[in-house]
């Protein structure tokens, strides 16, 4: 692909609702050899002739599938794509039904020059600069919601049933436990206003700190801004620009005793 944003749809639908010789043009056309693909029911780890007969077995269950790409976002920077999609998935096996679903598939991204040849079948290029870098498919993985990966293989509405009873039974869970644990989060927060907060430090910073009683004492914080460990406390007028070095000494004479 030289463009995966504006050319992956119409790769997707030759993959889902192509004939079996499109299915594997497409396959060998846009995946590396070494391609990898996650499902809620399979999976399958640098294989693409294997992924190939995944795709085939898929449109044998259901010779006719309605699909539809709703929505794309690509991470260049981490040559990610995310593909929101509908389908409409027929089964053979069971007459007068169809699962509706949404997934979404998050397809990882490989590029350079004919990454879909094995490597002993790459032309070495003449010139690097000339030769084309297209993008190519390195794996595949379907996320399903629960209650959309049911309608599979609980018709009719069943299974969607039983996952809506189950969340409803798990925030159920976590209303009563909010409140049975109060008493965990009244502490917590009594806790969290009782440490000093010192906005403007670094993380890993050494600070010295005055308590209510005149003594000052030296902490050292995290990236909230909180104190991490004790054992700071016990060392007094920490200057902030050694902290560093500071820090160091203690360990060492922590680790004499």
């Amino acid at each position: 692909m030289d463009d995966p944003v504006a050319e992956i749809s119409e790769v997707i639908l030759k993959l889902t609702t192509g004939s079996p010789r499109t299915q594997q043009q497409a396959l060998e056309q846009y995946f590396v050899p070494q391609a990898s693909f996650f499902h809620p029911f399979c999976s399958v780890h640098h294989n693409r002739a294997v992924l190939l007969s995944i795709f085939q077995w898929y449109k044998i269950l259901s010779p006719h599938i309605d699909l539809t790409v709703n929505s794309i976002a690509y991470d260049e920077h981490h040559l990610t794509l995310y593909i929101n999609i509908s389908q409409t998935f027929r089964i053979f096996l069971i007459p007068f039904y169809s699962a509706p679903v949404t997934l979404t598939t998050v397809l990882q991204l490989e590029r350079g020059p004919n990454l879909h040849l094995p490597p002993q079948q790459r032309p070495k290029p003449v010139s690097t600069a000339l030769t084309p870098h297209k993008y190519y498919i390195r794996s595949q993985n379907d996320l399903y919601q629960v209650d959309q990966f049911v309608r599979f293989f609980l018709p009719w509405g069943l299974g969607t049933t039983i996952v809506l009873l189950w969340h409803w039974f798990a925030t159920l869970c976590c209303i009563v436990g909010a409140r049975v644990g109060a008493p965990v989060r009244w502490s917590s927060q009594r806790l969290a206003n009782a440490r000093p907060v010192y906005p403007d430090v670094t993380p890993g910073d050494v600070v010295v700190v005055e308590k209510k009683n005149g003594e000052k004492e030296a902490v050292r914080v995290n990236g909230e801004g909180k104190e991490l460990t004790e054992w700071e406390r016990e060392v007094k007028e920490v200057v902030r620009d050694e902290n560093r070095k500071a820090v160091a000494e203690m360990q060492q004479e922590r680790q004499q005793f």
